[in-house]
């Protein structure tokens, strides 16, 4: 069953600082330490929009992938789920995105990140600029909601969402964790 907001349903709740001011830091160390960025498209292969991503841990069955470095991140996860009562059945991927300060582009494609039945946690790593848009499956974007360090929210994953690039700051760093 798709998502879809009602004029009395609570909109996506967001949780600041989920983790502490000293393991937000260290993450960001984990960032300029020589991380392993990739190009990719941001949300489809066929995107004129296109970001550097890492995933860190993937289940799928075709390309399973295990970095050592994906486990600095769970703790984001196991926070926001005691946050809001929500029980961790399995890890399904996680992610990190990086999108550059760009003026003139628009949002991108909006998309769902899995097929299956999931939950999709995505944190901010930095304080920056270009929202992540909640929306309806033609686009309509219902939410926007603003990046800032240590800033996370979940969202059933049959929700609609786009990223966006910065246009103001040098750059973005999201978590996206993909978890049933």
């Amino acid at each position: 069953m798709a998502w879809s907001p009602s004029e009395d349903s609570e909109m996506i709740q967001v949780i600041d600082n989920v983790i502490s001011e000293e393991h937000q830091n260290y993450l960001m160390e984990i960032f300029h330490d020589d991380f392993a960025w990739y190009m990719s498209p941001t949300a489809y292969e066929k995107d004129a929009s296109w970001s550097n991503s890492a995933v860190l841990y993937s289940t799928d069955k075709r390309k399973p992938i295990m970095s050592p470095r994906h486990i600095h991140f769970l703790p984001i996860l196991f926070n926001a789920c005691k946050e809001q009562n929500i029980t961790i059945k399995e890890v399904l991927r996680v992610r990190c995105g990086l999108f550059y300060k760009n003026a003139s582009a628009s949002k991108h494609r909006h998309h769902v990140d899995l097929l299956e039945p999931h939950k999709t946690l995505i944190y901010y790593a930095n304080d920056s600029d270009g929202p992540t848009n909640i929306c309806e499956k033609d686009g309509k974007i219902i939410q926007k909601i603003q990046p800032k360090k240590g800033r996370c929210f979940i969202m059933d994953g049959s929700v609609w969402h786009s990223s966006s690039h910065p246009r103001k700051t040098p750059y973005r760093i999201v978590v996206n964790i993909n978890f049933k």
